[in-house]
């Protein structure tokens, strides 16, 4: 008869042990963690927390809805659906960013053609 100790010291040398040992798997996950991360605070510090939440309903809209080039797959509809719900988000932003301006505004070609000039003539060393 064996001791029953002795079954648990032999599954105790057979648990799994994942990964490196010790700090040793920093050097490889460091510059992943990284690169993860460095899309995140770019965004937080150039477009702020809207613009962060922004990109999170993006990534995750895409995540979620599968994407496929072939029309025919039987789940493309799915991905266009996400693709038009990221569209018209992004349609709406931009009508709503404009302020209640035009789209296009009518030019007076006159008044571009003088203001130019004025920016070139000011843009040129004053000789003398």
């Amino acid at each position: 008869m064996t001791d029953p100790r002795s079954d648990q010291r032999r599954s105790s040398r057979h648990v799994f042990r994942p990964g490196l040992p010790g700090f040793a798997w920093i050097p490889i996950v460091l510059p992943i963690i990284v690169v993860e991360n460095l899309p995140v605070v770019v965004v937080l510090k150039r477009f702020g927390f809207f613009g962060f939440m922004i990109a999170l309903f993006v990534h995750v809209t895409f995540a979620q809805f599968p994407m496929t080039f072939p029309a025919s797959a039987w789940y493309a509809r799915y991905g266009y659906t996400g693709l038009a719900i990221v569209a018209a988000t992004a349609l709406y932003g931009f009508k709503v960013s404009l302020g209640g301006q035009p789209l296009v505004a009518s030019a007076n070609f006159g008044e571009v053609w003088r203001s130019l000039q004025d920016a070139i003539a000011q843009t040129r060393p004053k000789v003398g």
